[in-house]
């Protein structure tokens, strides 16, 4: 058994915050002393270490107590997740750490290179040749002519941004013919609201499980899971979205604006629960 103070050295969680633990019933004490300290065993030392897994990855403390508390936890799916988690950290921090290094050795100017000029002319050139009349005349009326918004629209895909987005595309549908096959496509504006439509609508069913404090990794979320995934390869047409999944996590995973819309139109969490229930599918 070991003491507040012991537990405090040893993990480098306060004495405050081991008392708040236990006031709010995340981290009960093993035992009391005569002198009525508090005392904590291996198996408190255990849970005290998947808490702060959940904490390293800015999880609410009453959504751990509700993770730790439900009868479909697992302990070693739990932590084979959170491996996975890290790993994706791990891996936006190495690109940036690579970034880093290209600038500081003078040599910033990276290769996106995915398609070549005639096929982006090609992509856009379809994309002008499917357009109706009315579409025709917003863009003249907005560019000055449609040659000059097929000229802007070679510009933007020079971007490196953009590119990278390419990079992706190609990465997603296995192959860059695929993806060059997808973007000849022109798509129904109709079919593109539905099918936006359809994906919001898991998102609002995944949320409302949140609410309902549904574990991410539990099996309603996971179903929710499988039928978003099949909403993604039915309006996608790519082979697999796991990849297209894991880009979004590892993107949310980041912080910054992407998380603070999706927390502001789901309800703070929702991005932490969403990464975890993504991670958890993706297994």
């Amino acid at each position: 058994m070991k003491t507040v103070k012991e537990v405090s050295e040893l993990t480098g969680v306060s004495p405050r915050a081991l008392h708040w633990y236990d006031r709010i019933g995340l981290l009960k004490p093993t035992a009391h002393s005569e002198a009525g300290y508090r005392l904590y065993d291996d198996g408190a030392l255990e849970k005290l270490r998947q808490i702060l897994y959940f904490r390293e990855f800015g999880m609410p403390l009453g959504e751990i107590r509700t993770v730790l508390e439900s009868p479909e936890y697992d302990r070693k799916a739990a932590l084979r997740q959170q491996k996975r988690l890290l790993e994706l950290k791990k891996m936006r921090l190495e690109r940036l750490i690579t970034s880093i290094d290209v600038i500081l050795a003078g040599d910033d100017k990276l290769d996106f290179t995915v398609f070549d000029q005639s096929e982006i002319e090609g992509i856009l050139q379809n994309m002008i040749s499917e357009l109706d009349e009315q579409q025709r005349d917003r863009l003249t009326n907005r560019y000055g002519s449609l040659e000059a918004f097929r000229e802007m629209g070679i510009r933007n895909f020079e971007k490196p941004e953009n590119r990278r987005f390419l990079q992706k595309l190609v990465e997603w549908y296995g192959s860059k013919e695929r993806a060059l096959a997808r973007m000849y496509e022109a798509p129904d504006p109709r079919v593109m609201m539905e099918n936006a439509q359809r994906i919001l609508n898991m998102y609002e069913k995944l949320n409302r499980l949140r609410l309902q404090n549904c574990p991410a990794g539990g099996g309603p979320a996971q179903q929710a899971m499988k039928e978003l995934e099949a909403v993604l390869l039915d309006t996608s047409g790519m082979e697999q979205v796991k990849p297209l999944l894991l880009e979004e996590a590892d993107g949310l995973l980041a912080g910054g604006e992407a998380v603070r819309k999706m927390d502001e139109k789901y309800g703070q969490g929702w991005s932490e629960f969403y990464v975890q229930a993504v991670m958890a599918f993706c297994e």
